[in-house]
């Protein structure tokens, strides 16, 4: 997992629930399919990423605010083509709203604040507009997208007012927001030789599914695959986004394959933001009019490595959702023994007694928990919850809303540490225990017990879920968390290591120790774990980039240059861009680092940090009045935030400093201390400053603290703003304690 900035788009359609209910489920389906399919192609033009489909909306992010804001424009102009094309057809019209912000990206997901906001602003969009916030007006080229101010906004969840931003629409322009015809018309490809060949193996599969369409068993028994230990395998599910399926639907099935696959050994799910390559693709598609009476998803399990496919398919009603989406469990379950040893089955809910209503009701309500605690949307949690009591309540047998609200009422105590919302959790998620054989129930008792101050029983839960789910990285980080809470680091080591043994080719599990030392400081380790990953996956940026940190901060500093320069090759990220820019600066490549300090501002001019770091490499190199200009900036953004942390005032204090204002500086510096008192950057920020003033025996003592709070010595001794320090006999036995001081 590692943080950037990001340009984030909502999009979604107005009125469709109005509409889904005026319309027949294939009419709906049909619907959506135009939704994306036509908006896809666009978003690919300007570079976006299409994180999700959420039902009628999608989540897209950009690495460029004004890319993002063109694209926008073009989204909406070619819906408006579509419906001039087709004028009998249900018109789509959508609303976009867009916000810039750092975000959290994690298994090819995307959550914090940003994409919280992000969904506040949506809410209040009209439709067929565009709304933006203050950090996109602020980021964006306006000569390219003209926009003006849309009032003043009041927003759920934030205390204060906000100024939002709409596209202004070309009232002499054909499409609304200025894009041509030929903008909006994908490009004619030519037909190639091999489209018939695709053709007639089409036929040839769809006859052979007719000659056997009165069975509901797999088509083709695969071939046996030898598997060998740590592969990954892939899902490609794109196919059935135009099926029957409605989107509860999907999300169930989606869940079931990822919980198939977890109880194969020596096998995993690829991370989406892995480089490495599956051995094994599972695609699925969906077979409509095949057979008369029902129709069917076809599933196909390639192996990469070698092209060679066994293909299945499984018989789908719709009308008896519960019941299918076991089935198909089970199905791809003993399909998947060719694959792998087949392990012990979790213990059963029991799925066939709930009637079709609940279960989409469950559903809809797990996809608003995942989503709600990814995003951290107290609201979106809060509807899961009521959702998932209901359910709850009206079918205590069906173990699995229980389970899913245990994890609602947690996850929302975690972001509101209202004690209440642990109370009312207690007997839903005690209740739990009573089915010891169910590993996801113990997972969530286990992971509610962590929040209470039962530790061992906590821990005696989660070594249980762990015995029957070797493959478990959440019970393993919860474990260690809980060892480390009980200052038992040696166990925490001991219950990671393990997550290494059972999974030694899990790059995963390797990398959560990897960063688990390099929490603690344990920088050695750190870098010879995270070698380990790289050497598992070449490509992977995230790990060459936590690589470069652990060696930055092990004073390697051409390493850590080094390293940061390959993790850029494979990704060219802002905060990548300023890791190595730090690097330079310690080395004394002044220039350089401000070469790549201001590429990563070109992507993110709300970074008060990259502000302050930038003014700092100016000041070095006697760019007097740049530096200035940029403490400045940075100290209008520290002031912009409604709750300054720590971090942020101590910070604040030094951009002072350098300004000349020292009774500011010292005012700052005192609200950081009265904040927090154990951190290390701000004890550094703290010695810079009493250096500046000239107090050398108190920035002695400052940097002292800032090394017991783990602070690397080598850094100290490469800081330039310390060099005042550099003949102090006392500053120079910190840096290296095999140096005494002179009686």
């Amino acid at each position: 997992m590692h943080t950037e900035n990001l340009t984030i788009l909502f999009v979604d359609i107005a009125g469709f629930t109005a509409t889904t209910n005026r319309q027949s489920r294939r009419q709906n389906a049909s619907l959506l399919q135009n939704f994306e399919s036509l908006l896809k192609p666009q978003i690919k033009k300007f570079s976006g990423q299409l994180v999700k489909s959420i039902g009628d909306a999608l989540l897209l992010t950009f690495r460029s605010p004004t890319d993002a804001m063109l694209c926008a424009c073009r989204m909406q102009d070619r819906l408006a083509l579509h419906h001039q094309q087709h004028p009998d057809e249900q018109p789509i019209v959508i609303r976009i709203a867009a916000h810039l912000g750092e975000v959290r990206t994690a298994r090819h997901d995307i959550f914090g604040e940003a994409v919280n906001l992000a969904s506040r602003i949506e809410a209040v969009t009209p439709p067929g507009e565009i709304y933006l916030s203050e950090a996109v007006y602020l980021a964006m080229n306006k000569t390219e997208v003209p926009v003006k101010s849309a009032g003043q906004f009041q927003l759920d969840g934030f205390s204060h007012q906000l100024t939002l931003y709409r596209v202004i629409a070309d009232s002499d322009a054909v499409y609304r927001f200025g894009s041509s015809a030929d903008e909006l018309l994908p490009r004619r490809q030519p037909v190639y030789w091999w489209l018939t060949a695709a053709c007639l193996a089409v036929f040839t599969i769809s006859g052979y599914l007719w000659l056997t369409r009165e069975t509901s068993l797999p088509i083709l028994t695969p071939a046996p695959i030898q598997l060998q230990t740590g592969q990954y395998i892939s899902f490609d599910l794109g196919n059935l986004a135009a099926s029957q399926l409605n989107s509860a639907e999907q999300f169930g099935l989606q869940q079931s394959l990822q919980q198939a696959v977890k109880r194969l050994n020596g096998i995993y799910l690829l991370p989406a933001d892995s480089p490495a390559h599956a051995a094994f693709l599972l695609s699925a598609r969906w077979l409509d009019g095949v057979f008369p009476q029902a129709d069917q998803i076809a599933f196909s399990l390639q192996t990469v490595a070698t092209q060679t496919s066994s293909h299945w398919s499984i018989q789908w009603l719709p009308q008896q959702t519960a019941d299918n989406l076991q089935q198909i469990e089970q199905q791809l379950l003993s399909q998947l023994r060719a694959v792998g040893q087949f392990a012990e089955l979790y213990g059963a809910d029991n799925i066939d007694q709930v009637p079709d209503s609940f279960y989409q009701q469950y559903l809809l309500a797990l996809s608003n928990l995942q989503q709600g605690e990814q995003t951290q949307d107290t609201v979106r949690l809060q509807q899961s919850t009521q959702e998932l009591r209901r359910l709850q309540q009206a079918l205590p047998e069906f173990h699995q809303a229980a389970r899913a609200l245990c994890h609602s009422l947690t996850a929302l105590y975690q972001l509101s540490e209202d004690s209440a919302l642990l109370q009312q959790a207690a007997p839903v998620c005690q209740n739990l225990a009573s089915t010891p054989q169910n590993v996801p129930n113990l997972l969530t008792y286990g992971r509610y017990l962590t929040l209470t101050d039962d530790k061992t029983k906590a821990q005696q839960t989660l070594l249980k879920v762990l015995a029957k789910d070797p493959k478990s990285v959440e019970a393993y980080t919860l474990l260690s968390q809980l060892y480390l809470a009980d200052n038992q680091p040696l166990e925490a080591e001991l219950v990671l290591k393990r997550a290494i043994t059972v999974q030694p080719n899990h790059w995963p599990a390797i990398q959560l120790m990897a960063l688990f030392q390099l929490e603690r400081g344990q920088l050695d380790e750190a870098i010879h774990y995270l070698q380990q990953v790289i050497l598992l996956t070449p490509g992977n940026a995230t790990a060459l980039t936590n690589l470069g940190s652990a060696y930055l901060l092990n004073g390697q500093l051409q390493a850590a240059a080094d390293t940061y320069q390959q993790a850029l090759q494979k990704s060219p990220e802002p905060f990548i861009q300023a890791n190595l820019a730090t690097v330079y600066y310690y080395l004394g490549r002044l220039r350089d680092a401000i070469k790549l300090y201001q590429r990563a501002l070109e992507q993110n001019q709300t970074d008060y940090v990259l502000h302050g770091n930038i003014a700092d490499a100016y000041r070095q190199n006697q760019q007097t009045a740049e530096a200035m200009l940029h403490y400045q900036q940075a100290i209008s953004l520290v002031q912009d935030k409604t709750v300054p942390d720590a971090r942020d005032l101590a910070l604040q204090a030094h951009y002072f400093s350098q300004l000349d204002q020292f009774e500011e500086a010292v005012q700052s510096m005192d609200k950081a201390m009265k904040k927090s008192r154990d951190t290390a950057e701000v004890w550094l920020l703290d010695a810079l400053l009493k250096t500046r003033l000239g107090q050398t025996q108190a920035a002695v003592t400052s940097a002292t603290k800032a090394m017991q709070f783990g602070y690397p010595a080598k850094l100290l001794a490469v800081d330039p703003d310390l060099q005042p320090l550099a003949a102090d006999p006392q500053f120079l036995a910190l840096l290296n304690p095999n140096i005494k001081e002179n009686p």
